[in-house]
């Protein structure tokens, strides 16, 4: 493929005091997908808040929508509307990647069920499993080996996933952390687009909201090397594994 437009949906911004990090989410994706994806023109939308809106979903080839600090479930006109350009996109045959919040909204959009999680605040690094391991996951991990470190922020988790989805990697705190749905949709729960940064500054911002464990667990996490690489690398391949079957199709 000469060239591949990949459009980021910016469901939420960049905390304030992480911006001299990091301006916005579409900039973190690109860095992560620019190694495996070295030809594509990656553009955005900002979407949050009722800013902006894809006004043709034929526009792009793939749709990866980010994090946000917003309830997929809350009642927002732009949820909404975003809800309804993933189910356009994905019945135009579009490849679509959710992250976190992404994640959440795709499985929504799709017929999954969403929850605010019993089990409470995630934050910091976590180690997950990888359960369904798959031919695009490229490079392999090393032999025994099957688990990986994330950053991750969320209390919300999909509980019920959409039918035909299957899930890739699983924790007992997050049992659906990521998921493929059909050959053209992938999702994750992690943050394989952050910078230990962006979450010292949310762990910062929300102490008094998480309980004393759970902020002093995420700043020890800190210290996990992190796998954002191999994982930004297993995206890229899935992407264009997911193009190609389309212009082949």
């Amino acid at each position: 493929m000469s060239s591949l437009k990949v459009c980021t949906v910016l469901c939420g911004h960049v905390p304030e005091p992480a911006q001299a990090v990091i301006p916005d989410y579409a900039a973190c994706f690109e860095d992560l997908l620019r190694p495996s994806l070295p030809e594509a023109e990656f553009g955005k939308v900002a979407v949050v808040d009722g800013i902006e809106r894809v006004e043709d979903v034929h526009a792009h080839d793939v749709y990866v929508f980010s994090g946000s600090p917003k309830g997929v479930y809350e009642d927002h006109d732009w949820i909404a509307d975003t809800e309804q350009l993933v189910r356009d996109a994905h019945d135009a045959g579009k490849t679509l990647v959710g992250i976190c919040f992404g994640h959440q909204l795709i499985s929504q959009a799709l017929g999954g069920r969403v929850e605010k999680s019993d089990k409470g605040w995630g934050v910091g690094a976590h180690t997950v499993d990888v359960v369904a391991p798959e031919p695009w996951m490229l490079p392999a991990l090393p032999e025994g080996r099957s688990r990986l470190n994330v950053l991750v922020s969320h209390q919300d988790q999909v509980i019920e996933p959409p039918a035909g989805a299957k899930t890739l990697i699983s924790t007992d705190f997050c049992p659906h952390g990521m998921l493929r749905i059909g050959d053209r949709v992938l999702t994750m729960q992690g943050h394989p687009e952050m910078v230990r940064e962006i979450v010292e500054v949310i762990l910062e911002m929300r102490k008094d909201v998480f309980e004393p464990h759970v902020y002093e667990g995420g700043w020890k996490s800190l210290e996990k090397d992190l796998d954002h690489d191999v994982l930004g690398q297993w995206i890229g391949a899935f992407i264009r594994e997911a193009t190609a079957k389309k212009e082949a199709a």
